[in-house]
């Protein structure tokens, strides 16, 4: 048993082997210094075998209900726009900005989450959230190594472009969004950091703002959790992106397609994803590409980390031919 297996009610923790197990992607000593740089000791405990039908059954209701908001509506842009606003305006004037300050505040403590085909309840609080800094940064880090200029789509707080600026001291940034309020936090995180990072509003929706989007053969392009919100309609990215050719792209999502419909534990996360209408199509979309010789995907692998509802860190890495 590795050190962060654990047997029904022991505690576990989130360790460079584990995230290797979770990306599939060699953790050294050196390189976990960086992907662990700032995190704490992220410790958790396995859901007892009484809770979990219960979870099952919360989250059944839950979808049944529907009692959630849906993506693509105007409405969800105005909640974004209000979420990062009050980031925003929180953070305006302050010297120093770190993943702390920009944790979105869709994360929770205490709630059970999904890690390596199981539930577990975590004992350090935001477990998911800085155990997904840990990969982000594994990712970013491998796939877009020799970055020269890299573009995020869709950039929410900034966080991912925080992570890439101290990954990578020389790179020229840029990030878009649909709000208003992301650009003023891009504005914040710029001047916090003395970095030169481009804001720049673009709705992946409607296409407003495309002719901005600063993307050439040098440039390396990230979406984070953002391609999510696109539902079926994420394929057309793709056909916009080969147009562009960047010199890779590298998508960090909620991937349907992962799932196995067979094992009630992927399924219900499957249902789920399906009710929120989040991402779909996009892997089949670069699986019938690369086939066509349009492109090359050099990596695609579901990591199994989430919330108690589905699994967003999954991965794709392609290159235009």
């Amino acid at each position: 048993m590795t050190e962060h297996q654990t047997s029904s009610g022991e505690a576990g923790r989130f360790t460079p082997a584990m995230l290797e197990e979770l990306t599939g992607l060699a953790v050294d000593d050196a390189s976990a210094d960086a992907i662990f740089q700032g995190l704490p000791d992220m410790r958790y405990t396995p859901v007892g075998p009484a809770r979990r039908p219960e979870l099952f059954a919360e989250i059944e209701t839950l979808i049944a209900k529907r009692t959630f908001r849906v993506v693509g509506d105007e409405a969800g842009q105005e909640v974004w726009e209000k979420g990062w606003g009050e980031l925003a305006d929180r953070l305006r004037g302050t010297a120093a900005i770190d993943i702390e300050a920009l944790k979105p505040q869709y994360f929770h403590a205490g709630v059970p989450i999904r890690l390596l085909g199981t539930y577990v309840v975590p004992e350090t609080p935001y477990f998911e959230y800085y155990a997904g800094i840990a990969v982000r940064r594994q990712l970013i880090g491998h796939f877009l190594a020799g970055s020269a200029e890299l573009f995020e789509l869709g950039c929410g707080t900034g966080i991912n472009l925080l992570l890439a600026a101290e990954l990578f001291p020389e790179t020229r940034l840029a990030g878009s969004d649909w709000t208003r309020a992301s650009g003023e936090l891009l504005t914040v995180l710029s001047r916090a950091t003395g970095r030169p990072i481009t804001p720049i509003l673009y709705n992946m929706l409607t296409d407003q703002g495309a002719g901005a989007l600063p993307i050439g053969p040098a440039t390396d392009v990230l979406t984070v959790h953002a391609l999510e919100q696109l539902g079926p309609r994420a394929p057309r990215i793709v056909e916009f992106l080969l147009e562009k050719r960047p010199r890779r792209c590298l998508h960090i999502e909620p991937i349907l397609d992962l799932y196995d419909p067979a094992d009630p534990f992927d399924d219900i996360a499957r249902r789920y994803h399906l009710g929120r209408e989040y991402l779909q199509g996009l892997l089949p979309t670069l699986r019938r590409l690369a086939e066509q010789g349009r492109l090359e995907i050099l990596a695609e692998k579901r990591v199994k980390l989430g919330n108690t509802f589905h699994e967003a860190y999954s991965y794709i890495a392609w290159r235009p031919a």
